[in-house]
């Protein structure tokens, strides 16, 4: 294996290679900054039941939760209510009373039995804004801005499985590296190579996982501090803190 990274090298050439390098790094930058110039709002929810039961049945329409929802501008640019085209959040029960946790002054809110009209006035870069509904059902939100189309639900499934894949993938990799380390038929120089190779190759993985979390996710200090829980019940919210 090292004799065929070792003659692609020789191949493609080391000005080469770094040319390409650099090139790719370039083009993450230049989309980076590209894709930030948009207006965009990503948003994040958790939320708890209270029953003091240890185990909940979740679908039972009779229960009522506690949702709250973080919404956050990831753009480059201030929002205003004229790049919003539509702003709701919709309960499948009923909306019984809200509270605002952060950026009071952000929005104005009109309710109605089991819906919710927002109406931005602004919301800057890197800015939020964190609502508590209590609630029966299930909520949707319903939203659509200029540029980008509807707001982007962050912290997903999909996310969670491109987590798992790439750790899977380098725990693998090393105790792959690991076996050949400790094989009597190659050479200690060569085994060490490979393990510094796969230990870069973990560095750009994990540095290219978080360039894509910075474009599409909240920083996870806000999360931790609005949306996380007392425990894995998901009975109680922790404390925040403004």
């Amino acid at each position: 294996m090292t004799e065929n990274i070792k003659q692609i090298i020789e191949t493609i050439g080391i000005s080469n290679l770094i040319s390409i390098v650099l090139f790719i790094i370039s083009i993450f930058i230049a989309f980076y900054f590209y894709f930030k110039s948009f207006y965009r709002i990503v948003y994040s929810t958790e939320w708890i039941c209270k029953r003091k039961n240890d185990l909940v049945d979740w679908k039972n329409k009779d229960n009522k939760f506690s949702t709250r929802l973080l919404f956050y501008n990831n753009g480059r640019k201030t929002i205003t209510s004229d790049e919003i085209k539509k702003f709701n959040i919709k309960a499948t029960g009923e909306i019984f009373e809200f509270f605002v946790l952060q950026g009071i002054n952000q929005f104005e809110i009109e309710k109605g039995e089991n819906e919710l009209d927002i109406k931005i006035n602004f919301l800057d870069k890197s800015k939020y804004f964190v609502l508590e509904i209590n609630h029966s059902g299930n909520l949707k939100i319903d939203g659509k801005i200029s540029e980008t189309g509807s707001f982007l639900q962050t912290e997903t499934q999909t996310w969670l499985i491109i987590n798992f894949i790439f750790f899977i993938f380098i725990f693998l990799n090393f105790g792959y590296n690991f076996f050949i380390y400790l094989s009597p038929d190659e050479p200690e120089k060569t085994n060490m190579k490979m393990i510094g190779l796969n230990f870069v190759l973990f560095i750009l993985l994990t540095s290219f996982i978080r360039y894509i979390h910075r474009i599409f996710f909240i920083p996870d200090s806000v999360i931790s501090k609005y949306l996380h829980t007392t425990d894995k019940w998901n009975k109680e919210f922790k404390n925040y803190y403004d």
